[in-house]
């Protein structure tokens, strides 16, 4: 059998990444290979395959990737394509359908309001339903209930396959991490990884920073609010405790991850954070948002397993208290810590490709 996994966009974003993780994974017993439809940044892995290399800027550039695409399907001949993002999903796997090939594996990796308009929503639907796509994943059980939209025959037929992470925990002491990312060695450092948008919620972050004395908050992302966050700070006199690191390279996040002594999300929605799944695997504690696809992945269904504290976006005194109570517990540090490492062994790489595997 010989698949292409096809992404809308390149860039280091969390579904490029994952479509570079299965990739691997897959490779290991099928012969499969990974598209891009078009280059959004710069380079984030090796030799990537670019039907059009640089980003859309009109009509003009989209026929060329529909023209592309179509020409590399009749050369190569798959057997499947399982697309990544909403683009590679209506158009790719249009063109996929057009091609003659059998097997159209869709992924949805966000709530469908989050990523579809309308207008796509209604191609979505009218896809699904006439069989362009054979076969439909979400990346979680809320990303899944947000397309509920389909007709029920279709609906249960979607199939959740969470995301796989690969990560390794630093080797170093929390010390030697500090140290080598330059980051003060003695405060209570919160942190977090995610770009600077309205949907990774960082205003709350800051805004609780007055009632948390002497605790250093670490933000790795860079984006759009930047200035407007530093602002904040500024305003609340707290910006001499709010790092902002514009960028971290991936091999260091592990050091990241171990440097700091909570990890804090209070993200407004995700499809499934890959940040959040790194953050178990590493084993440090977590204070979360509690949204239906944070809850996803710390909550573990079947036994009842909490990886993490959560608390409401609308609540600033639960974030607070949340924080504070790990912060000032021992015991409940070390308790988090072990059952994060527990719930991690559920988002593998190996589980994720082998959910692939049964739809192909």
């Amino acid at each position: 059998m010989k698949v292409i996994i096809l992404c809308a966009n390149y860039e280091p974003g969390g579904a490029q990444r994952a479509v570079v993780r299965l990739h691997k994974q897959l490779s290991k017993d099928i012969t499969c290979e990974c598209w891009f439809m078009h280059r959004k940044s710069a380079d984030f892995t090796d030799s990537p395959k670019l039907i059009l290399n640089k980003k859309i800027s009109s009509a003009g550039d989209v026929l060329k990737i529909c023209s592309r695409l179509y020409k590399e399907f009749k050369k190569e001949k798959p057997d499947a394509v399982i697309s990544f993002l909403p683009y590679a999903n209506i158009l790719g796997l249009f063109i996929a359908y057009l091609c003659g090939i059998k097997k159209r594996i869709s992924s949805h990796r966000n709530l469908s309001d989050k990523e579809l308009s309308g207008s796509l929503k209604k191609m979505d639907s009218l896809w699904a339903s006439r069989g362009i796509y054979t076969g439909i994943t979400a990346v979680s059980r809320s990303t899944k209930k947000s397309f509920s939209y389909y007709p029920k025959a279709v609906y249960d037929k979607v199939k959740v396959i969470n995301n796989g992470i690969s990560f390794t925990p630093s080797a170093l002491s929390q010390t030697e991490c500090r140290i080598k990312l330059n980051l003060p060695e003695l405060p209570f450092i919160i942190g977090n990884v995610g770009r600077l948008v309205e949907q990774k919620n960082h205003q709350l972050l800051i805004s609780i920073l007055p009632e948390l004395p002497e605790i250093l908050l670490v933000i790795i992302g860079k984006g759009e609010l930047k200035a407007s966050l530093d602002k904040q700070a500024e305003d609340l006199g707290v910006q001499d405790r709010l790092l902002i690191i514009d960028e971290l390279n991936a091999a260091d996040i592990p050091h990241f991850l171990k440097a700091i002594n909570i990890f804090v999300m209070p993200s407004n929605f995700e499809g499934m954070s890959n940040a959040l799944a790194e953050a178990l695997y590493a084993g440090v504690p977590i204070v979360s948002s509690d949204v239906e696809s944070q809850s996803d992945v710390l909550l573990r269904e079947s036994d009842g397993l909490q990886a993490g504290l959560m608390a409401s976006n609308n609540n600033e005194k639960q974030w607070i208290d949340a924080i504070m109570k790990i912060k000032n517990n021992e015991t409940l540090r070390e308790d988090i810590c072990k059952k994060a490492l527990i719930r991690s062994s559920d988002f593998t790489i190996e589980h994720m490709a082998q959910g692939f595997r049964e739809m192909l």
